[in-house]
């Protein structure tokens, strides 16, 4: 039994997922089928996160399961599938793809509250990489960027046009008084 995942999704979680990580595990998309008709993406490079769930047409003996599917055997899969690629519970496009490893419940990290604005600096390279990976299931105009607050402190959140959350960067851990930057004069 196996899934259908389009191309482009499988992309867009690369583009968040860590690269040449010492946590190996980050080097991977998990990719989750608990039953029904939903597939969850999850990928992370520590410092951001990319969750998107899409719906396909599940056949009905498919059990629920999960694979942690390394960055080397998605890309080698994208390459040679391009628009979908078929995932099983052991491999990815026909390539072996397991990682052995958990991968991080990403869960307990999510923001808690978009109504609190607090300042933080963000990493534009993680910034770009999250509006690339959100351009490519949503389209050029279907993303909404806010600011939330999680356990830790701020977070930049991405939301779709279905108002539903589907990635956040956390802040760089810089000390920087932002009241002391000077702004050019709009003159």
């Amino acid at each position: 039994m196996s899934i259908s995942i389009p191309t482009n999704y499988l992309k867009a979680a690369l583009l968040v997922a860590a690269k040449n990580d010492i946590r190996y595990y980050l080097d991977a998309v998990n990719i989750i089928y608990k039953g029904g008709d939903v597939v969850r993406l999850e990928s992370t490079n520590g410092s951001s996160a990319w969750v998107h769930e899409f719906k396909f047409a599940a056949d009905p003996n498919l059990q629920p399961f999960s694979i942690l599917a390394s960055r080397d055997a998605l890309e080698a899969a994208c390459k040679l599938h391009k628009t979908h690629v078929v995932v099983t519970a052991s491999n990815v496009g026909g390539i072996p793809a397991v990682v052995d490893g958990r991968f991080p419940d990403i869960s307990r990290v999510f923001p808690t509250d978009l109504t609190s604005v607090t300042n933080g600096v963000y990493d534009p390279e993680i910034t770009l990489a999250l509006q690339k990976a959100a351009r490519m299931v949503q389209g050029k105009y279907g993303v909404f960027w806010f600011f939330g607050t999680t356990v830790g402190g701020s977070c930049l959140c991405i939301v779709n046009t279905n108002h539903k959350f589907i990635g956040f960067a956390m802040p760089l851990r810089v000390k920087t008084d932002l009241s002391k930057i000077t702004l050019p004069s709009p003159n």
